[in-house]
């Protein structure tokens, strides 16, 4: 595992260099990147070059549809919002562009994937790989020492990814946004370094076969 110098924080360094110690998978600091096939923990530019390809985000795939909570429409060509606020991001790559809210009469830019606008008091960030839950945790709200909710989720066999739910401001749990397992931020204890770095690892190896 190689682990970007200087890049993501020394927090999830140490929890990385820990977790991989602990399952005794080889790790470094680097500022350069190596070779595909080692597992890159850093900034999404910096992997995403070691993996030398940008994945497009599925940030609302559809069997979660039932966490969605608010309606999900892709705009390819741009559009005016009418008479309701959107929340809009880039639809193509992670990290493009500014995700914001839109006012009615604003345009929204090309390639963007949209979604009604919703207040989320609390969200969680959970860690799935091959199918599997290996961790969530507190990730943004108004109380951290809630424990992130036991979700009733059949989660495809083979996905990996960080998927964050989060409770809004109606009681329900919603999804927030999914992404590819790399270059995500960790919200897990120091205690759960061991689960992070499987995390990695599986995740990164998910994401080359998928190249």
């Amino acid at each position: 595992m190689i682990l970007q110098k200087c890049e993501r924080g020394q927090r999830e360094q140490l929890q990385a260099a820990m977790g991989c110690t602990r399952l005794g998978i080889p790790w470094r600091t680097s500022a350069e990147v190596g070779i595909a096939e080692e597992c890159h923990v850093g900034s999404v530019e910096w992997c995403q070059q070691a993996l030398r390809f940008a994945p497009h985000p599925n940030y609302y795939p559809y069997w979660l549809s039932s966490f969605w909570q608010r309606q999900i429409f892709s705009s390819p060509h741009g559009c005016v919002v009418g008479y309701a606020s959107v929340f809009a991001k880039p639809a193509l790559a992670y990290k493009t562009g500014q995700a914001k809210v839109y006012q009615p009469g604003e345009n929204i830019p090309p390639y963007s994937i949209c979604s009604g606008v919703v207040k989320f008091v609390q969200e969680w960030r959970y860690y799935v790989a091959d199918g599997e839950l290996l961790a969530a945790g507190w990730y943004d709200g108004n109380d951290e020492d809630e424990p992130a909710p036991d979700l009733d989720i059949d989660w495809p066999k083979r996905f990996c990814g960080a998927v964050d739910f989060g409770r809004i401001d109606t009681g329900e749990i919603a999804l927030v946004e999914c992404h590819h397992p790399y270059a995500c931020g960790n919200y897990l204890e120091a205690d759960e370094c061991e689960a992070w770095a499987m995390w990695l690892e599986l995740g990164w190896e998910w994401t080359l076969k998928r190249i």
